[in-house]
């Protein structure tokens, strides 16, 4: 299907799932500044925060515009289209904020390698 979709959701009708809350959150791992889409999700199985955003021909964005437009300038300059969305999601209780210090570190640990993987499949 197509990365940047109307029909591309975080939940689906009648799943049980279904979001509270979204904002863009700026953020700063590995000294480098992220932005990222926060969705909080209320289900069966509790309460997560999830943070998204698309890679497209490495670059980073939120916004399904902007990564429209990045798609298209890919594609007329490569021939391909393809980019990456990326999901990271923790639960929390109470507060959306007690689950983004473990979304930090994950990246904190392991951005440069989804940078890397997300390069070498680029290059394909």
């Amino acid at each position: 299907g197509k990365l940047i979709s109307s029909t591309n959701r975080l939940t689906a009708q009648r799943s049980g799932w279904h979001e509270t809350g979204v904002a863009i959150r700026a953020e700063t791992i590995a000294g480098r500044p992220i932005v990222v889409r926060e969705t909080t999700l209320m289900g069966p199985e509790g309460r997560f925060v999830v943070w998204q955003w698309y890679d497209i021909g490495g670059h980073y964005t939120t916004s399904n515009y902007m990564g429209k437009l990045l798609q298209t300038k890919q594609k007329f300059l490569t021939g391909s289209d393809d980019g990456a969305t990326l999901m990271l999601f923790s639960p929390y209780d109470e507060s959306p904020a007690s689950a983004r210090p473990a979304l930090r570190a994950f990246l904190q640990t392991h951005l440069a390698s989804i940078d890397a993987v997300l390069a070498a499949n680029a290059r394909q």
